[in-house]
């Protein structure tokens, strides 16, 4: 598979899939084969799946398609140096995230001849946290984290008092809004 304008050469990442399922439950496996060594599983999760609880050694991430859908997908790490912290992991998980969006986007636009949009993170000194507004109210996206919330008020305090973010920081972020 050729993605036009790969990004980030350095990067090796190698796509599983089994070809002859018909599982809707199935996952995409997605290898790293420069050190460190680790695979993942990436697969689509619904809003209504979403739980605020902690996954261990994943990330969210948010894609509109070719067709004005909202994908939402998990990215979780299975094999790994257990050894090491998501900390260790987080920059090769940003790359890979953006690889697969790249792929996304390529299928997109060869299926349905139009690309589809990666949802932007907040802000550049975040990078992984991604804020998603829609018609119910907001959802944060980011390394082992989903919340939700009713009105931005909230959310600010969130990520003051939880994530420690300043306030400063809260007025210069992009805000994906879907309706």
């Amino acid at each position: 598979m050729k993605i036009e304008n790969q990004k980030r050469a350095e990067d090796k990442f190698l796509l599983g899939v089994n070809p002859t399922s018909n599982n809707e439950n199935d996952f995409e496996v997605v290898f790293h084969n420069q050190f460190p060594f680790f695979s993942s599983k990436v697969y689509p999760i619904s809003i209504q799946d979403l739980s605020e609880k902690e996954v261990p050694m994943s990330t969210y991430s948010a894609y509109i398609n070719g067709e004005g859908d909202l994908e939402i997908f998990r990215i979780e790490m299975m094999g790994y140096d257990k050894n090491r912290e998501l900390e260790d992991y987080i920059e090769h998980l940003k790359s890979l995230e953006e690889w697969y969006l790249d792929y996304l986007s390529w299928l997109d636009e060869r299926e349905l001849g139009k690309p589809g949009v990666a949802i932007k993170d907040f802000s550049t000194e975040m990078p992984g946290l991604k804020i998603i507004k829609d018609s119910e109210g907001y959802m944060l996206l980011g390394h082992q984290l989903v919340v939700t919330f009713e009105n931005e008020d909230d959310m600010d305090a969130f990520l003051e008092q939880e994530l420690e973010i300043p306030e400063s920081k809260l007025d210069h972020g992009i805000i994906n809004t879907f309706e």
